[in-house]
């Protein structure tokens, strides 16, 4: 990049806020990293969409959000009458059309990457371009990695992989995704990996672009995350001593079942507990199939589902134990978070869990299995002593260690 020019001038595409997650709250630190005398910082998303969290609203002032690409919203009747309102005329009969076709029997057979491959050779017709950037990021794959390979013009362009796509990829039994965004993935100067095995996962997938895949690890803003902690005590735990909080959308990735059938052997062996779950409830199904759960086994006082909060750090501050119940991740920000509120945490093994935890030494890793899962928790919520170690392991750790990483990649 130029570093002749004052700023340097800097695109990040993502889609909306609408989720509150690990991602989008990443995002939010990851503006803060670069100084507004050096760079100059537009966002381009979908829509302020937001949930209760409020995290659009937490874009920093310095970062100037650019007009909406709203014709990339999920469709609805109420987007197309905006749209024409709007004499966005072009983008309500191309998003007509591919909600039409997304409907077809035929079209269904199709495997997901040859779908979203056909639909974006329409979708990038209504798509402004966008020139002059020292940088442009696509802060996830899909259409924004898309967006960036064909409709903007910099000098570097980039795309973070925050998941381990092995995982993934098995979890779902499904590849045409991926393998339909390599010629997007060729586009790009540098592919930005959260974590070692995310990285490997990548590199085996698509090998001749090992030389540009780049492991820049989450990074967080611990003395703001211990002001906000200060701001209550959470009412929520005033019921019992023992509280657990897990920071996760209600989806079948995150092992909410899991979670549930370990709160029942908890319940089944005496323990007073609340489990609480900070997150979304985007996926109805799948939150009222968790809910059924619950009900059938009798959980109603002891699980709960608080869906988004603006300030979860409260919560980590003042749980008994920090768990993480996921399937696959990539580096789960929730748990760098626990780490850096000096959480006990445990966790199930998914590829990257240790990369985080060391068992035994700053928490407690176990297999994916509800048994073994509950017999850590009872043993931590029967030792204080043992919970206060795994904290203090985690008392050094501020989560700052890559910012200068960061700032040596994109200067």
């Amino acid at each position: 990049m130029d570093n002749n020019h004052t700023k340097i001038k800097m695109l990040v595409v993502y889609t909306s806020f609408i989720t509150c997650g690990g991602v989008e709250r990443f995002l939010l630190n990851f503006f803060e990293l670069f100084p507004s005398d050096k760079y100059e910082i537009n966002l381009l998303l979908f829509n302020d969409d937001q949930d209760n969290a409020k995290m659009f609203d937490m874009i920093p002032e310095h970062v100037n959000v650019l007009p909406f690409l709203k014709q990339y919203s999920s469709w609805s009747p109420e987007l197309m009458e905006e749209l024409e309102a709007a004499g966005q005329t072009e983008s309500v009969k191309v998003k007509n059309f591919i909600h039409d076709r997304n409907m077809d029997a035929e079209f269904k057979k199709q495997s997901m990457g040859v779908r979203f491959e056909e639909n974006w050779s329409i979708l990038k017709t209504i798509c402004p371009e966008y020139h002059g950037y020292d940088a442009a990021i696509a802060f996830t794959n899909m259409l924004p990695l898309k967006i960036v390979a064909d409709r903007v013009s910099s000098k570097k362009k980039f795309v973070f992989m925050h998941l381990d796509i092995k995982a993934e990829i098995e979890f779902k039994n499904e590849d045409s995704l991926y393998r339909c965004e390599k010629s997007y993935y060729d586009q790009m100067d540098g592919i930005v990996c959260i974590a070692n095995q995310n990285a490997e996962s990548f590199c085996s997938y698509f090998p001749d672009l090992a030389d540009r895949v780049k492991v820049l690890i989450n990074i967080n803003n611990k003395a703001l995350m211990l002001r906000q902690s200060e701001e209550f005590y959470p009412q929520e735990y005033q019921q019992c001593e023992n509280n657990l909080l897990t920071i996760a959308r209600i989806h079948p990735q995150k092992g909410i079942e899991l979670l549930i059938q370990t709160a029942a052997k908890l319940k089944d062996a005496g323990i007073d507990f609340r489990w609480f779950v900070l997150g979304s409830h985007q996926v109805k199904s799948y939150t009222e199939k968790c809910q059924s759960l619950i009900e059938t086994m009798q959980l109603q006082d002891y699980v709960r589902f608080l869906g988004e909060r603006p300030n979860p750090f409260p919560y980590y501050k003042n749980c008994t134990l920090y768990v993480q119940t996921s399937v696959f991740e990539g580096r789960p920000l929730s748990i760098e978070e626990a780490m850096s509120m000096n959480c006990p945490i445990v966790t199930t093994d998914f590829s990257s869990a240790r990369e985080q935890i060391e068992d035994g030494i700053n928490g407690r890793v176990c297999s994916f299995d509800a048994e073994q899962l509950a017999h850590a928790i009872i043993e931590l919520l029967q030792n204080s002593g043992e919970r206060t170690r795994l904290s203090q392991s985690n008392a050094k750790y501020d989560g700052t260690d890559g910012i200068n990483k960061y700032l040596e990649y994109f200067s």
